[in-house]
């Protein structure tokens, strides 16, 4: 979880984002983080970060 946030706080995000911004980078990060892995896990993983922002109401 860390590094997702870091790689989205230092390389995707600009001063000015919004936290809808920080869901669409911390996303991205994800997918690349674990770009590695089998598709349904990658996908699984990305779906968990999806719902962590949804159930907060970050959409």
């Amino acid at each position: 979880m860390a590094a997702m946030f870091y790689l989205a706080l230092t390389q995707r995000l600009p001063r000015t984002s919004q936290f809808t911004d920080s869901r669409r980078a911390v996303v991205a990060s994800a997918r690349t983080l674990f770009r590695a892995l089998p598709a349904n896990e990658l996908t699984f993983k990305v779906a968990a970060v999806e719902a962590a922002f949804a159930a907060v109401g970050i959409f």
